[in-house]
């Protein structure tokens, strides 16, 4: 998958609330042999949906902590205060542009990531986010931030959506996928095309 896309950051999903979800000891083994094969620098993110704090304390073998669930300004300090050579992304799904203010009480994040909104379940649904949102998202980050585009990411829409939003990333998942939790090897050679395309002409 790597030698198709490199991506800048690979996500392993330990939510349990999650179908995609990977045991941790499985987790830490893909990590490990990843790191013996490839020497191309990757950040291991650690997609998590209200961990305890004490879980967070056990994943110092990740890079990043993406918290997707309803976590606090001061859960994300104190997970930042813990690992502070360590990158917090935090996920909000707005329904509406009015959302996009919560994302100013959490400037100790270092990333923002932007996902559809949905009543049935936080990510991977598949759903695009909408484009209206999109438009204004950047100023609601602070200038240190950087802001990722998620939620029904595509080869059809990546361009619109980057363009739109002036984000530095987007991530990637059920787009790419031939049933859930597997990557199809086929659409992401389409989607890597389409990126060297769009980036280099």
């Amino acid at each position: 998958m790597c030698s198709i896309l490199h991506p800048e950051a690979l996500g392993i999903i330990l939510a349990k609330q999650s179908p995609r979800c990977v045991p941790l000891d499985v987790a830490q083994k893909i990590i490990t042999n990843f790191k013996k094969i490839h020497f191309s620098p990757v950040q291991w993110v650690a997609v998590l949906i209200h961990p305890p704090l004490e879980e967070v304390k056990t994943l110092h073998f990740f890079d990043v902590f993406q918290l997707h669930g309803e976590e606090s300004p001061e859960f994300c300090t104190l997970v930042k205060n813990i690992f502070p050579q360590k990158q917090v992304w935090k996920v909000f799904c707005p329904e509406t542009e009015k959302d996009l203010e919560k994302i100013q009480e959490y400037k100790m994040c270092d990333t923002i990531l932007l996902d559809a909104f949905s009543f049935e379940k936080r990510g991977g649904t598949g759903k695009m986010i909408s484009l209206e949102i999109l438009k204004n998202a950047k100023s609601f980050c602070a200038p240190h931030q950087k802001l990722i585009i998620a939620g029904g990411v595509s080869s059809k829409n990546f361009q619109e959506i980057l363009s739109v939003s002036l984000s530095e990333g987007i991530d990637i998942s059920s787009s790419v996928e031939q049933s859930v939790g597997h990557k199809d090897v086929k659409k992401m050679e389409i989607l890597a095309e389409q990126f060297s395309v769009f980036y280099n002409g």
